[in-house]
This record gives structure tokens, sequence and C-alpha cells, in this order.
């Protein structure tokens, strides 16, 4: 027996001892140019929205009673979801945070083939502390734990290093004029090309997302700097991120997009609002709509858990754990409405899924099962690729009300308006969600 033989043979003997091929895959997100391809290779622009999972201090105890939101979340069809997450959130009284909790909620997401964004938010605005950051952020990041977190869900992941870290232009508490911001600048830069180095030596592959600094706004260092971060990534994997909160015109806003359009790096808005920092209305359509129009990418803030009321997009009610709104995909605002629905920019209509079903070892909607005819005009039929004992069909429209529930694969339609729906079929437990149009 040779060696090739051989070695094919063992691997076959691992197959039908554990029941799987592979766990594991090299295919992930990269980049090419200014663009990011999915793991199989296909254009993907971000579309999706800001969970702040961890100021939910219902969390991590709501995991196992149906009330943790990713599944709310789902049925706004993003395809990318930013998950906020702290290495030490800072208040002892804080339900503790734990890696299986966050594990939980990521593998909630791409089991509906969306992708997580995952940051840390414990640097958030202006802190300019490289020493600290590299024992607190950098030190969590290439944690064998974190490592292994990472790997587990790698062709699902982007690595968000830091919220908004960096200096400020008008910092907090006085908000007057940074005169050694440029200096401040020139630390910042040269300390995340030494973050860069950490977490490629330390084995993680996945993209590496960088927020702006000055609040996450500072385009202007994003194009200085942008390509020669990626020139420094050996992968060349870098995505840069800018927070939307530019009290512009709408022509100003229309003027950035088009100047980060132009860079040979990727460049997402991770975080997008209505409003700006002081709740002041921004022109955010003008910005979608000409975002649409480049081809980026954007994250709206926030679901839930925003101290501006106006820039929830559903229910906000913390600390009420009784509470049957917080959260709900049936209660968006007019601003989650206008995320979700609106025609030129809305998720419903642009938010287009990675394609994963190239993954070895991975799952997809595709895989498991098929809804036919899509659209449906009356009945609404579910084909399952492999063996079950139970399956139901919640079919939800888009105001996140319950229309229609039937155990079985096969749903009567023909009394419902014409419309935008989500199926969200379960199989032993194990919820998919797929679009529906009728």
């Amino acid at each position: 027996m040779n060696k090739s033989t051989y070695i094919l043979n063992v691997l076959l003997v691992c197959v039908l001892l554990t029941g799987s091929v592979f766990s594991q895959t090299t295919e992930l997100f990269k980049t090419n140019g200014n663009k990011i391809t999915d793991p199989c290779g296909n254009e993907f622009i971000m579309r999706g929205v800001n969970y702040s999972l961890a100021d939910d201090w219902n969390f991590p105890g709501n995991l196992n009673n149906g009330k943790e939101l990713s599944a709310q979340i789902i049925q706004a069809n993003p395809n990318t979801v930013r998950i906020q997450w702290y290495v030490d959130y800072g208040q002892p009284a804080r339900p503790q945070l734990t890696l299986a909790g966050l594990d939980s909620v990521i593998s909630r997401f791409a089991a509906a083939d969306i992708a997580t964004v995952l940051e840390i938010h414990d640097f958030t605005h202006i802190h300019t502390d490289t020493t600290l950051f590299n024992t607190q952020v950098v030190g969590w990041w290439t944690s064998q734990p974190v490592l292994q977190l990472i790997e587990k869900h790698q062709a699902h992941l982007f690595v968000n290093v830091a919220n908004e870290y960096g200096p400020a232009m008008y910092p907090a508490p006085n908000y007057t004029l940074n005169p050694n911001y440029a200096t401040e600048i020139t630390t910042w830069v040269a300390h995340y090309r030494n973050v860069i180095t950490h977490l490629r030596n330390a084995g993680i592959e996945v993209p590496i997302m960088i927020d702006a600094p000055n609040y996450g706004m500072d385009y202007q260092t994003v194009i200085d700097n942008a390509t020669m971060f990626n020139n420094h990534d050996p992968l060349n994997r870098i995505v840069m991120s800018c927070h939307a909160y530019w009290n512009e015109t709408a022509g100003g806003m229309e003027s950035i997009v088009n100047q980060l359009a132009g860079l040979t790096v990727p460049v997402v808005f991770g975080e997008v609002g209505n409003v700006d920092f002081s709740c002041n209305a921004i022109q955010m359509n003008s910005l979608l709509t000409k975002a649409q129009e480049r081809q980026i990418g954007w994250l709206a803030w926030t679901w839930n858990r925003d101290e501006c009321a106006t820039r929830n997009m559903t229910s906000n009610e913390p600390g009420n754990p009784a509470s049957t709104t917080d959260g709900q995909f049936s209660t968006l605002t007019t601003y989650g409405q206008t995320i979700v629905n609106n025609a030129t920019f809305g998720l419903v209509a642009h938010a287009q899924k990675a394609d994963f079903s190239c993954l070895l070892g991975v799952e997809t909607v595709e895989q498991v099962l098929d809804v036919y005819p899509n659209p449906v005009q009356d009945v609404l039929h579910v084909s399952i690729d492999q063996t079950f004992n139970e399956v139901e069909i919640v079919l939800v429209d888009l105001n996140g009300r319950v229309r229609k529930t039937h155990a079985g694969t096969q749903l009567d339609t023909s009394d419902l308006e014409h419309g935008v729906y989500f199926a969200q079929v379960s199989i032993d437990g194990i919820r998919y969600v797929v679009k529906v149009l009728k």
C-alpha cells in the first residue's frame, strides 16, 4: 500500500467512526481589492444590524427560554450581524458573560446562513492606552479558548478588533479641540500594525476589521491608511470600518461614500444610524442610497439597547425580563421599518446571503431542506434531505406576526395576501429560516 492510499484509508475510517466529514474548513470570507468574497468565492456585500448582546442583562439567562433575540433579528433578513462583546463589562452585578453563551448565539446566526462580525466594546471611543489594550483586548483575542471559538466559526466570522478605539478630535469630558490629535493618530496607526501582526501570528486567518478613530468617524485616516494596513497583513484580509454619524448634508454624505468606495481595500459602515451622538437627525437615507449604488456594506445601530430611543430598531425595555415586546421583530420602530423594508436599500430587498454551500462539514439551509414553490400560490412544500422525527412550519409576515402554523411538511397559503413572508422550519428543534414570496 502506498502512502497516499494509506492516508486516504485512515481518513475514511475516521469518517466512519465519527459519522461526519471534516469539522473544519479553510474556506473563509476573504477580500479581493475593495470587495469581500464569501467562502465560496462570490462577492459579498454586508447588509445587516448591530446586536447589543452584552448590554442585555437578560443574557445569558434568556438563551434557553426563547427570549434571546437572534430569532427576532433573523426575521429582518440581515446577511450579517455585528455582535457586541466585552472582555470586562466593568459592573460586578452584571450576569456573567461566557464564551459558551457567545458560541450559542453565533451558532444560531450561522444556522440561518448569517455572518457574524464579533467586536470588543471595552475600549469604545477615546482610549489611547496601547499597553492596556494589548493586555486586555489583544490578550483576549489570542487566548486559547477564544482561538478555538474563532476556529469553530471561522467560515462565518469577521474579527472586529475593538469598537471605536483610538484618539478623539474632540475628547470627553470637555469636547474641545485636541491639539495632539495628529500625533496620536501616528501612534494609533503604528499600534494597529502591531495588532495585525499579533493576531496573524496567533493563527487567526479570518478578515480583520479595524474601526476608524475619532468615535469611528475619521474617514480621512481610513483613506490615508487602508492600503498600508492591508499590505502589512500577510493574508491581505483587512476590512476598514467607519461609523456613519456625520452631521452632513445629503451631498456631503454622498461625497464620503464616493471617496471610500474608491479605495483598494473594502470599507463598510460598521455602524449606521438615523441620528448622531446627540440624538439629532442626520441624512441616513442619502448615505444608504449612495452606499447601495456604490456597493458598500453597512450594519445598522442598533437592534435595541441604545441610550437614544430614536436609534432603537425595536421596542427597548432594559431591565424588564417579563417584557413581551423588548427586541421583538413585531415592534419595529419607524427607524427599524426603514432599515428592513426600504425599497432602495432595505434588508428585505437587498441583503443577499453569503454562499456557504461549498464548505465541508457545514450544513447550509439549501443542503438540509428545499421550500417550494417559491413564489407560492397555494400549498407550500418542504422537502428535507435528512431523516427526522418532527417538523413544524411557522409562516411570519414582515411585521413579525405569525400568520400560519402547521406540524408537517405542507402549509396551505391560499388565503394569504400577496407579499413577503419568512418560513421558519423547525426540524427536531433546529430552526431554519427561508424567505418566501407569494
